[in-house]
């Protein structure tokens, strides 16, 4: 009925994805289906500085996202804390991104006793030019339009460790798209 309502006044849905026009149709009804379309989120490469070698032995891995619980990094403290002490005396893991739930986070953080593994940096408006400071993104993510920091990691030329949360595969589907279309998009 919200569709139907909605649709005189709007000609066009736009999803930054497939998963997201699948959630527009969900909320406001096959009715809308010829008014929806995806448009696929982009990044300016000239911003992102590349990756040029990976630190096999000591990696050190980046988070950007929101910190909310369905991004989650809950899941990956935990995850950390189940290690081996010797794998966790190697693991330096960055955290990107800020508010609602850092406090909450900390104190997972603290009450596993990974402080030495996971730094919170808050937000930072120069994180393109970040990434290649790290070696490995992880994007832990149990729900995601279409990420950003996924397409963003990849143009530094750093690798990706995700979930198959729906904005995930779909980003990755399209970067492997591209590269097998074109290997030299992301090549300047």
């Amino acid at each position: 009925m919200k569709g139907f309502l909605y649709s005189k006044f709007i000609d066009l849905f736009i999803g930054v994805s497939n998963y997201t026009v699948k959630e527009i149709l969900r909320d406001f009804g096959a009715y809308s289906k010829n008014k929806t379309m995806t448009i696929y989120n982009g990044v300016f490469l000239q911003d992102i500085k590349i990756k040029s070698e990976r630190n096999s032995c000591q990696p050190i891995f980046l988070v950007a996202s929101h910190l909310r619980e369905f991004k989650g990094i809950p899941d990956l403290i935990i995850a950390v804390s189940k290690l081996s002490n010797e794998i966790k005396s190697k693991l330096k893991i960055t955290i990107y991104g800020d508010e609602p739930n850092k406090n909450q986070l900390l104190k997972k953080v603290a009450g596993y006793k990974l402080q030495n593994i996971f730094e919170f940096r808050g937000s930072v408006s120069n994180l393109k030019e970040l990434y290649c400071n790290y070696d490995y993104m992880l994007q832990p993510t149990h729900m995601d339009c279409f990420s950003l920091s996924i397409l963003e990691s990849f143009a530094a030329n750093m690798p990706v460790i995700a979930t198959n949360a729906d904005g995930n595969k779909e980003a990755l589907q399209i970067i492997l798209m591209i590269l097998f279309l074109n290997r030299e998009i992301f090549v300047r």
